[in-house]
């Protein structure tokens, strides 16, 4: 079996678009927590994640970062490195970053192959079209977030989406305030009333649902 067996959306390539792909397409592997694609580290123009989930963040100054989206397996990424024009600002501020959130096995797409399959394969343009249409929709939603939703709601939401099966959430006040595009102490802030309410425990690094009936109430508030 072929790594592009395990992405739906390839399903329609014809066999010689297919071939192409799988020759021409460099395979990773990206441990947990390091960099995929970011300023400064161009990795070609299309990734597909064949194994493991990255998230695509952001930096909205020099101390604060948000998430955009997250990718798992089996759906692409274009790389928005390679594709956003200059903004004019520093290198750190303005473009996007992937960073592995598992560990990864990702099929990078060269610029060149990715630009002949979009002109000769329609299945491979759709592919592509439909991952920027599926993104844009994803960061409006994070934008409309941040706008107008009240930061203990959303803080709830990705707590109870974050945790493991045992309620735990490993990530630190940074970590969540990336998640929310918020600081660190407003996260922090947040977190304490949580604890004094007894829906949360927490230590370093790691935080426990402790009244997950209470956090869903919160979260289905608004």
């Amino acid at each position: 079996m072929s790594w592009t067996d395990d992405f739906q959306a390839l399903e329609r390539l014809s066999r010689e678009h297919r071939v192409r792909l799988e020759q021409g397409a460099r395979v990773i592997r990206v441990e947990a927590g390091m960099q995929v694609f970011g300023p400064g580290k161009e990795e070609g123009c299309l990734l597909l994640l064949i194994e493991g989930e990255m998230r695509v963040q952001q930096a909205l100054d020099s101390n604060r970062k948000v998430v955009l989206f997250r990718v798992p397996a089996g759906e692409a990424c274009v790389m928005p490195t390679t594709y956003q024009p200059s903004l004019g600002r520093n290198a750190a501020e303005g473009v996007a970053e992937g960073v592995a959130d598992t560990r990864l096995r990702v099929a990078v797409v060269p610029c060149m192959l990715c630009d002949q399959l979009m002109g000769e394969s329609a299945p491979f343009r759709d592919l592509v079209i439909g991952t920027y249409s599926r993104r844009l929709v994803e960061v409006c939603s994070v934008i409309e977030e941040i706008a107008f939703r009240r930061v203990d709601v959303r803080l709830s939401q990705r707590l109870l989406r974050l945790a493991d099966d045992d309620g735990n959430i490993h990530a630190t006040h940074h970590q969540l305030a990336a998640e929310l595009g918020t600081a660190r102490e407003v996260i922090s802030r947040k977190l304490k009333e949580f604890r004094s309410r007894g829906w949360i425990s927490a230590g370093r690094g790691v935080v426990r649902i402790a009244a997950r009936n209470e956090l869903e109430k919160l979260a289905q508030s608004a």
